[in-house]
């Protein structure tokens, strides 16, 4: 029996911070292994999926090694989590009570 591992990440918009912190300690923990090395199928919904994309898409300049590192998605979410999930609904909700 041959022994299969996958990773499947959640959606959930700017909560894609959550699993993006979570690979990134295995991350750590796997050393010198690349999660498209550690992992048969990497795959995940919504935000989920912009994780997987990072982490299996090949680096332009080097086509051995992933676009994203795990750190790097993290910073991404932290830095520009709030323009790229920004919510016009919420934006109007927040307007109208005066809070922004």
């Amino acid at each position: 029996m041959t022994v299969r591992f996958i990773l499947s990440i959640d959606g959930g918009g700017i909560r894609g911070l959550i699993p993006a912190l979570v690979i990134a300690e295995l991350a750590k923990r796997l050393k010198d292994l690349a999660m498209h090395e550690a992992f048969d199928l990497i795959g995940g919904t919504s935000t989920g999926a912009i994780i997987a994309a990072g982490l299996t898409c090949p680096n332009p300049k080097n086509k051995k090694i992933a676009a994203c590192t795990p750190a790097d998605l993290v910073k991404l979410y932290a830095d520009e989590g709030q323009d790229i999930f920004y919510s016009k609904i919420i934006a109007r909700i927040l307007n109208i009570g005066g809070w922004q």
